[in-house]
């Protein structure tokens, strides 16, 4: 399998998505304290990059698929799979999580300006993108299975 990273603005459906794989998934959010000084006012971590990369390194992780919005940056990926979303639906999601209204700007702006593409292109990663999600339906299911299959990363729907 190769080393594959499904990526992000927060709330396109990232970890929804992984949910429905029968791949063995690594959320990133779950080293996000061990990886962090400390929290935002807001209450999100700040996240140190070269520490979460310090912390997959030594874990020594095998056949997995890297999920979280920060999985992008991880050294040595192969391919990223990136998910988009329809920045109203975006948008509403992000309220549901009652993130601050700079939040919500914040990965809106991040979204619309192709942040995480831009800088996986710019490392040189094979990318596939999935634009403008707004639900999960089973067309966009079997279509991700496809483009996994075609690039030799192996996701099996549950």
């Amino acid at each position: 399998m190769v080393r594959c990273a499904l990526t992000g603005t927060p709330g396109t459906g990232k970890t929804s998505i992984s949910d429905f794989l029968d791949t063995k998934v690594v959320h990133l959010s779950e080293y996000y304290e061990e990886a962090s000084e400390s929290k935002t006012k807001s209450g999100e971590w700040l996240i140190d990059l070269d520490k979460i990369n310090t912390i997959v390194k030594e874990s020594n992780f095998k056949d997995v698929l890297f999920e979280g919005h920060t999985s992008h940056t991880l050294d040595n990926l192969e391919m990223v799979i990136l998910l988009r979303c329809d920045p109203l639906v975006l948008r509403e999601r992000l309220i549901k999580r009652n993130y601050s209204k700079e939040k919500i700007n914040e990965n809106l702006e991040a979204e619309a300006l192709n942040i995480i593409f831009d800088e996986v292109v710019e490392w040189g990663v094979t990318v596939i993108s999935f634009g403008f999600i707004r639900k999960l339906s089973p067309i966009f299911l079997i279509s991700l299975e496809r483009v996994a299959e075609k690039n030799n990363v192996c996701l099996i729907l549950g």
